[in-house]
């Protein structure tokens, strides 16, 4: 056997050869059994959810909604699946197989080309089936789509998946490749909002948008006339990198391998207890970078009761990268509602963006939920005020980015009908979202027992009252943030009096539902 071993490739297709003596794979029949059921279910529920579905996505992805967002969000997967390598990636194994595996006298490039390999046919997959429900969407109220074009975007996403695994491959190998993809996180972003507004303009914007590079070439057979020659270039661009990633899939050092093995199997342990926050944190230490903290500290308060909003600014002063997040994405989800205040579905995904810029500067009360018995025995306050106080830094925040988003507007002439009193209620209505991404955030990101209960629930309502009980304060934040525009945009004036009344009553019942100590960890 050592013999073996040592033969290069020839010892890991004789280790292969041992490990399915050891240990059989399944047989074909097996391996078949999830796709007979998968085809059975798709034949029977397909033709009924193929109608909702058609009727649901053609009033939202139009031809003119995909060429204006298509290369941006195909932009934004691109760089998120890259990113996925700085945590996990195509080639993960265990911590076992890093110890023996890797540790072991056999060429790294054999042993990790065949995962390699799968990571990429799975992105193609991903990529194919992106493009499929989106053409169920152009394609419907009649509108239809020529065959050849349907079958140009299906191969377009696909290599566009093929091209984002290989990044992620490059991640997952490279600490520099890791830094320069986190480092442009946010030009990538206004990169997306740059695509987003040459799309929105004339044919010439839209045309700079198709042709900026592999997000553009990947959706223009639904937008351009010359889509055959950018996927040509797609192709080349997706099988340059899909060679490189194979060629250097053995250069990754065994120190990276081991950390995200810890990683995953620290997050598969969290999961298998409903626990999403220490999987959360299992991840985010594989993908930990360094820099980004400076040691700015705000001036420390005169009266003890500010203690607690003190150090949420020292800490949000401390890593301004999450300051600078928190701030854009609330500035973002303002401009998005009242731009686009016409639209309901614009106006709920600006709320919720705006909920998740509130969500991004909570993490010192996730913390206090970590470890609540440190605010029992230091702090003298009821546990649920504290969780109260820590909601304070983040509202002024968000508050203070949503109006200045709002005041951008309003100088630029860009609001719409009634948009100064929807933009006045947008502003007011941040407390109230802040509020319940705190209610949200002060649950730990942890299912208690009484919902893992009602897992078995034998009526099978156990379900709905699982998705109920997640997104309960995401949905009610973006319903109040919303509802503010929505409202007076649709009925005018007439509405503002009862908005007002929401806005009012909204903070103190959520204040009050946060600081009940009861229900805090």
């Amino acid at each position: 056997m050592a013999t073996s071993v040592a033969g290069g490739a020839d010892g890991v297709r004789a280790v292969r050869r041992w490990w399915r003596t050891a240990s059989p794979p399944p047989s074909l029949g097996r391996r078949l059994e999830p796709v007979y059921l998968v085809g059975v279910t798709a034949g029977i529920l397909g033709p009924f959810a193929y109608g909702t579905a058609s009727s649901a996505l053609s009033q939202i992805t139009t031809p003119r909604v995909v060429a204006s967002w298509g290369p941006a969000l195909a932009l934004v997967c691109l760089w998120a699946v890259g990113r996925w390598g700085a945590v996990q990636g195509p080639a993960v194994f265990s911590a076992a197989d890093v110890a023996h595996l890797l540790g072991a006298p056999l060429p790294r490039r054999a042993i990790v080309r065949r995962r390699l390999w799968r990571g990429l046919l799975a992105g193609a997959s991903v990529g194919a089936l992106a493009a499929a429900i989106l053409i169920v969407g152009v394609a419907g109220q009649g509108r239809g789509i020529a065959t050849a074009r349907a079958a140009g975007l299906v191969a377009g996403t696909a290599l566009l998946g093929v091209l984002g695994v290989a990044l992620a491959s490059a991640v997952q190998g490279s600490a520099t490749v890791d830094r320069v993809t986190r480092l442009a996180t946010w030009p990538v972003l206004l990169v997306a909002a740059g695509l987003v507004a040459a799309g929105a303009g004339n044919a010439g914007g839209r045309a700079v948008e198709r042709w900026t590079g592999p997000w553009g070439w990947a959706i223009a057979p639904v937008t351009g006339a010359q889509w055959p020659a950018a996927l040509g270039l797609l192709a080349v661009v997706a099988a340059a990198a899909a060679a490189r990633a194979l060629a250097r899939c053995g250069d990754c050092p065994t120190e990276r391998h081991a950390v995200r093995a810890q990683a995953r199997s620290g997050a598969i342990a969290s999961l298998y207890s409903f626990d999403a926050r220490t999987a959360r944190q299992s991840l985010r230490a594989a993908g930990a970078g360094h820099g980004g903290r400076t040691r700015w500290r705000a001036r420390r308060p005169r009266r003890a009761g500010l203690a607690t909003a003190w150090r949420d600014a020292t800490v949000a002063l401390g890593h301004p990268q999450r300051l600078v997040e928190a701030a854009l994405l609330a500035a973002g989800g303002a401009l998005i509602a009242l731009l686009d205040a016409s639209h309901p579905a614009a106006v709920v995904a600006g709320a919720l963006v705006v909920y998740l810029g509130a969500s991004r500067l909570l993490e010192p009360l996730r913390a206090e939920t970590d470890a609540p018995g440190r605010a029992w025995v230091l702090l003298t306050r009821p546990l649920g005020r504290i969780l109260v106080e820590h909601a304070l830094v983040p509202a002024v925040v968000v508050t203070a980015a949503t109006a200045l988003a709002a005041a951008g507007c309003a100088i630029a002439g860009a609001l719409p009908a009634h948009g100064g009193a929807a933009a006045l209620l947008l502003v007011a209505a941040t407390p109230a979202i802040t509020l319940c991404a705190a209610l949200n955030s002060r649950r730990g990101g942890r299912l208690p027992s009484s919902m893992m209960s009602a897992l078995w629930d034998p009526s099978g309502a156990g379900g709905g009252l699982l998705f109920a009980w997640l997104v309960v304060w995401p949905v009610l934040g973006t319903g109040i943030g919303s509802a503010a525009v929505i409202a007076v945009v649709d009925r005018g004036s007439a509405a503002v009096p009862a908005v007002l009344a929401l806005l009012a009553a909204a903070p103190v019942a959520l204040t009050a539902g946060l600081s009940w100590e009861r229900f805090a960890p």
